[in-house]
C-alpha cells in the first residue's frame, strides 16, 4: 500500500473542512497574529488570503450582543485553561450574520505562560 504524501494529507484535510464547514485557526498570543485555514476565510466571508488574519479582525466580527460572553471565554481560557466552547454570532466581511460554534485550547510554555490559542472547530450555520 502506498502512503500519502504530506501534500495529499493537507489537501484531504482542506476538503474535509470545506465539506463539514469547519475552519481552524491559531492565535499566537505573544505577537498577536493569527493563521487561518482556507475554510476559516470562507466562514468569515473573505476570499482566500485576501486579508492578513489577526486577532482584531476576529474581535471586530463578533456581534455586539455576544462580545461580553466571548471576551469572558477568552479571559477564562487564558487565565484558567478553561476550554473555549461557545456559540456566538459574527458579522461576516460581506455583511452576513452567522452563528458559529467555536472550541479551543491554550498552550503554555515551560514557565506556564500562554503563548498560543488553537480554536479548531468554528462551525457555522445560518
Amino acid at each position: 500500500m502506498k502512503s500519502q504524501s504530506a501534500q495529499q494529507i493537507i489537501e484531504s484535510l482542506k476538503r474535509a473542512q470545506r465539506i463539514a464547514k469547519i475552519g481552524s485557526w491559531d492565535w499566537n498570543i505573544v505577537d498577536n497574529t493569527e493563521s487561518w485555514s482556507d475554510e476559516q476565510f470562507r466562514i468569515f466571508g473573505y476570499e482566500l488570503l485576501s486579508v492578513k488574519p489577526n486577532h482584531q479582525l476576529f474581535i471586530d466580527s463578533i456581534h455586539k450582543d455576544d462580545k461580553v460572553r466571548v471576551f469572558k471565554a477568552i479571559d477564562d481560557i487564558l487565565a484558567y485553561d478553561t476550554p473555549f466552547d461557545l456559540e456566538y454570532r459574527i458579522h461576516c466581511h460581506q455583511g452576513q450574520l452567522k452563528w458559529i460554534h467555536s472550541q479551543g485550547y491554550v498552550y503554555r510554555d515551560d514557565k506556564g505562560e500562554s503563548y498560543k490559542n488553537d480554536r479548531n472547530n468554528a462551525r457555522y450555520y445560518q
